[in-house]
């Protein structure tokens, strides 16, 4: 009688224990689980959510910053009637392959024409030359750093207005050069390796650029109006 009373409580434990490990071990697979579309999500996407909502409220701050301070549009209003037309859309982070796989970190304003040096390119801001001159993927660049920090940037340029160097300071509206179709190359002044644009781009700091696009659009409402 103790012999099978013993057995019962043996097999009750034995019972209880398997269920407590496979609970356990449900619970260690669920961990796991959770883990691992962690990591998904931050390889894929970048970021966690808690993280990618503080990245989106860092962006919307850069964005209202820059249109505090920013006052044109990079390319003026032409008040004489000559039907040439730009346009451009949301190619920032497309790939690009030109010295290696990288990302578009910009957003090309396209001269619809394809007429180089038609288009003259203004400061969207007051700021100081901080580069200028000619770089392989950008062609004649120019850099304008402004009070608050941000580092714009504008490429493939034509030609400069005729009194740019590194440390002028420009006002907003100031004409810096021509759109052009320059680059792509370590030998200065080569063209037509594309087709004519602009390349605008706002850097925040060492390797991390500022989506533009929405910022453009706002700035459509903001044109410089002359005569070229």
């Amino acid at each position: 009688m103790r012999s099978l009373n013993m057995r019962y409580r043996y097999s009750h434990f034995r019972y209880y224990a398997d269920n407590i490990i496979r609970y356990i071990f449900f619970i260690f697979c669920c961990v796991v689980v959770i883990i691992i579309e962690m990591l998904v999500i931050n390889k894929y996407l970048g970021k966690t959510p808690i993280a990618k909502d503080r990245s989106d409220k860092i962006t919307k701050t850069h964005y209202s910053n820059v249109l505090e301070e920013a006052e044109y549009f990079p390319i003026p209003e032409n008040l004489n009637t000559t039907g040439v037309t730009y346009s451009y859309i949301d190619s920032f982070g497309d790939p690009r392959t030109y010295g290696g796989d990288r990302q578009h970190q910009g957003i090309d304003i396209m001269d619809d024409s394809n007429t180089r040096g038609y288009f003259p390119i203004i400061s969207v801001s007051k700021g100081e030359v901080e580069n200028i001159g000619w770089i392989e993927k950008g062609g004649y660049r120019i850099g304008i750093r402004s009070e608050s920090g941000y580092y714009y940037y504008y490429a493939h340029l034509s030609s400069y207005a005729l009194d740019m160097e590194i440390g002028k300071q420009v006002v907003a509206g100031e004409l810096l050069g021509f759109m052009g179709d320059t680059g792509y190359s370590e030998i200065e002044g080569t063209t037509g390796n594309f087709p004519v644009h602009l390349h605008f781009g706002i850097c925040l700091k060492e390797d991390e650029w500022l989506n533009p696009y929405e910022i453009l659009l706002e700035l459509e409402n903001r044109k410089l109006k002359t005569k070229y």
